[in-house]
C-alpha cells in the first residue's frame, strides 16, 4: 500500500510542472476605428514557446450573437495573440465579448463597448 502511495505521488509530482505552466491569458485589449470598422483583438498571454504554449482559440460575439471563431496553431509572439477583423455591421454602442482559451487550459473573456 505504501508502495503505490509513494508510486502515485511520484507520478503526481512529475505531472505538476506541465500543469503549473497552463494558465489563462491575463487580459485582452480591444482597439476599434469605427471609420474603418476595424476591431483589432490583442490577447495578453505570455509563454516561453509560443509554438507549444498559445491561445489557440477566440470567439467574438457582439451583443451576445458569436459573430466569429477564429482557431490559432500558434501564438503570435511570445507576449500575446493578435489578431484583426473588419465587421460591416458594426454600431455604436454594442458591447463585444472576446472569449479566448489557451491550449493547455484556461479559459478567459472580457466584454468593451464600441464607441
Amino acid at each position: 500500500m505504501k508502495i503505490m502511495l509513494a508510486g502515485f505521488l511520484a507520478l503526481a509530482f512529475l505531472f505538476q510542472p506541465a500543469v503549473a505552466a497552463a494558465h489563462p491569458a491575463n487580459d485582452i485589449k480591444f482597439e476599434y476605428n469605427a471609420g474603418e470598422k476595424r476591431l483589432a483583438i490583442t490577447v495578453i498571454h505570455g509563454t516561453r514557446d509560443s509554438s507549444k504554449h498559445f491561445i489557440d482559440s477566440l470567439k467574438v460575439a457582439i451583443d451576445g450573437k458569436e459573430m466569429i471563431k477564429q482557431i490559432f496553431m500558434s501564438q503570435y509572439d511570445n507576449k500575446g495573440q493578435e489578431t484583426a477583423y473588419i465587421i460591416i455591421d458594426a454600431k455604436e454602442k454594442q458591447t463585444v465579448k472576446a472569449d479566448s482559451h489557451c491550449i493547455k487550459g484556461g479559459d478567459f473573456s472580457k466584454e468593451f463597448t464600441l464607441k
